[in-house]
């Protein structure tokens, strides 16, 4: 009697596992499964990254929707200690491979420029901070520095102050006092050195994010 009691047992609790086992796949797939607001649709993108091209991070589109750029940190050292990372551009209707650049240190935020088309990449979001300017053109790219006296963490992303003539861009930094406390830079202007320097645009703010200058 006992044998078919813990028999029972066994499959009450075997038939509760797969019920559950079934409600998580459920909703996993029903998490899963993105939804498009019109007038939008989905489609899974065809572009494949290249050989050694790995963790794709952020990503841009040029203002004609014409070209898909992505950035792969590739898992390098997020100090600037190690790399190259991979910059690749897509066509964003066949998904073919039109360029890929090897940047060095550890890519992570991507924007363009709205007023030139070049692509801006922030590298190294904890320490050794470098930001690159990419022209989409030929593919060449100059690397800006920063003096580690003026930020001891990193740069993250970056935005643009919309405009077609606008070449105002901020980054998301860290703070010169606590690398885990996230301070804004301004970069206005044609770059023209290799080296950025900063100055406080609100000093005394006595903000979480302090604003700052990216001088060129």
């Amino acid at each position: 009697m006992r044998w078919a009691v813990n028999l029972a047992a066994s499959m009450m609790i075997f038939a509760a596992l797969c019920a559950s086992a079934a409600f998580l796949s459920v909703s996993r797939l029903a998490i899963a499964a993105p939804v498009a607001v019109a007038p939008y649709t989905i489609a899974t993108f065809k572009g494949v990254p290249p050989t050694g091209a790995t963790q794709p991070d952020d990503l841009a589109i040029s203002a004609d929707g014409m070209d898909l750029w992505i950035g792969y940190g590739n898992g390098v050292d997020t100090f600037g200690k190690g790399g190259p990372s991979n910059l690749v551009e897509y066509n964003t209707s066949t998904g073919a491979v039109l360029q890929n650049l090897t940047i060095p240190g550890h890519l992570d935020g991507l924007k363009i420029d709205p007023a030139t088309g070049n692509v801006w990449a922030t590298e190294n979001e904890d320490g050794n901070p470098t930001l690159a300017i990419v022209d989409p053109t030929s593919g060449k790219f100059k690397i800006f520095k920063v003096s580690s006296n003026l930020i001891t963490g990193g740069f993250d992303d970056l935005a643009f102050v919309p405009g077609p003539k606008s070449s105002t861009a901020f980054i998301v930094a860290s703070s010169q006092t606590d690398t885990n406390t996230p301070v804004v830079v301004g970069a206005r202007g044609k770059m023209k050195k290799d080296t950025l320097s900063l100055t406080a645009a609100v000093p005394g703010a006595g903000l979480p994010d302090l604003l700052y200058q990216l001088k060129c």
